[in-house]
């Protein structure tokens, strides 16, 4: 839940109802540990945060990105994207929907391993294409925010662009060798790109 204001007094989520909560969904101590450090936007990207902790290459069961749209087979955030303890706990719940649903679980495998663009939590795209480094180059693209009042500015953009570059604070969209459009922000953008389930 999220701070309540009555009579010019702000009451917050007692700090506990982190640990509550995250435990009692199973979610792995490690990234409830991290949630509860890196869950504040005036001061983090969380989902950046995890990016940079990520060691290894990231994993398809540790990608929450389409958590908003059904296409996850998570909807806490990692602590990283190649987290050990998720990647069991999204394994379990891909055995489970492969068991019921194949076809939705063969989608979510499809979905997920595309490469993303990640502006903040409620601001993302996923695209049809390829990454290399920090570029993508790509044929089509989705919002994939939790709204298009929280994020989607790029949209008019990338439609226009057909490769995307996130460097330091700023994106770059181009169309062949021609700039259309660069934008700066105060969280630094990233690309990603999952890959097997390990």
């Amino acid at each position: 839940w999220y701070p309540l204001i009555i009579n010019n007094r702000a009451v917050h989520k007692p700090f506990i109802d982190h640990v509550r909560f995250g435990y009692f969904l199973g979610y792995p101590d490690c990234c409830q540990d991290f949630f509860r450090r890196y869950n504040d936007h005036f001061r983090y990207s969380h989902l950046f945060e995890a990016f940079k902790h990520t060691k290894a290459a990231p994993l398809t069961l540790c990608n929450p990105l389409l958590k908003n749209h059904t296409y996850s087979y998570i909807f806490h955030m990692p602590c990283s994207y190649d987290c050990e303890r998720t990647a069991r706990y999204a394994a379990d719940v891909r055995r489970a929907l492969k068991r019921h649903e194949p076809n939705l679980a063969e989608r979510i495998d499809e979905l997920l391993a595309r490469p993303f663009l990640v502006i903040e939590e409620h601001d993302a795209y996923i695209f049809e294409g390829r990454l290399r480094g920090r570029e993508i180059r790509y044929r089509d693209f989705a919002f994939v925010g939790a709204s298009e009042q929280r994020g989607g500015e790029l949209t008019p953009a990338l439609a226009r662009g057909d490769r995307v570059r996130a460097e330091a604070d700023t994106v770059s969209i181009y169309k062949g060798a021609r700039t259309v459009a660069k934008k700066r922000y105060r969280f630094e953008p990233f690309v990603i790109q999952c890959r097997g389930r390990r």
